[in-house]
């Protein structure tokens, strides 16, 4: 396991020309080795003692402050406040502050957060995938390092599905999706309409169920997101509840559509 003792901050990312990230300057990060007196099956210890960690303040973890631990959620607090500074330009003294107060300004009116987003880039922010990358953010950066989401099973999920959903709009204008290619009977492939592909799997539906937060999903999937996280997969806000209802509509209108398709495959043999 590596731990940083340099913050992760926005002078150490290096972007390559197909705007792929390497972090730099960990030339003082520390390997955590397995102690070898744990007996096999006790899982090594996620934090470790240090004296020297160095770097802005603005990106250091505060409970290394307090207790002299720094852990992999010391990191995921560096990438938070990073978040942040993605979104708005300010003094990193009142950027967190100023984040959390647009974003609980916004939670009714996602349109509203726009206004903390600089101006310089706010074209190219959807305002509720801001407000959902925020909200994710502010999670990043709580006081306790408990309440930090995980880096693998939250945040990179999370990620990846506001990138998805960012992609579907072009200058401010929400897209249809890409189309999905599915192999139908007889082994033709066909694009499926985005309203029938899961936002979590992005396999199509079977069994269609909607949410907390409005949005449809693969039951299995939701189910499954839910058991490790309390928002929405779709808005990163919190789910007011886990009840799943059938979405009988969608599940009658995939049906119909995989009939045509089934009739459409016949008639082209």
């Amino acid at each position: 396991m590596l731990k940083h003792v340099v913050p992760p901050q926005p002078g150490n990312i290096l972007l390559s020309k197909d705007m792929t990230a390497k972090l730099g300057d960990v030339g003082l990060s520390r390997i955590m080795r397995r102690p070898a007196h744990l007996p096999p099956g006790v899982p090594a210890p996620s934090t470790a003692q240090a004296s020297q960690l160095v770097g802005t303040l603005t990106y250091v973890d505060p409970e290394y402050m307090r207790t002299g631990e720094y852990s992999t959620k010391s990191d995921v607090y560096a990438l938070g406040v990073v978040m942040l500074q993605l979104l708005a330009t300010r003094d990193k003294n009142s950027l967190i502050s100023f984040v959390e107060k647009a974003r609980n300004d916004a939670r009714h009116d996602p349109a509203r957060f726009s206004q903390a987003i600089d101006p310089s880039i706010q074209h190219s922010w959807p305002a509720v995938e801001a407000l959902a990358f925020a909200d994710l953010a502010l999670q990043c950066v709580e006081f306790r390092r408990k309440d930090r989401p995980d880096l693998r099973t939250t945040i990179l999920p999370t990620l990846v599905q506001l990138r998805n959903r960012a992609g579907l709009y072009h200058s401010g204008q929400p897209q249809q999706p890409t189309a999905k290619a599915v192999s139908m009977p007889g082994g033709q492939s066909i694009a499926v309409p985005a309203m029938f592909i899961c936002p979590i799997t992005q396999e199509l539906l079977q069994n269609p169920v909607v949410a907390a937060d409005g949005f449809t999903y693969e039951e299995n999937a939701i189910k499954a997101w839910v058991e490790r996280s309390a928002t929405s997969p779709m808005t990163n806000l919190s789910l007011p509840h886990t009840s799943l209802t059938p979405n009988h509509n969608l599940r009658s209108a995939l049906n119909e559509w995989l009939l045509c398709g089934n009739m459409r495959e016949q008639c082209s043999t």
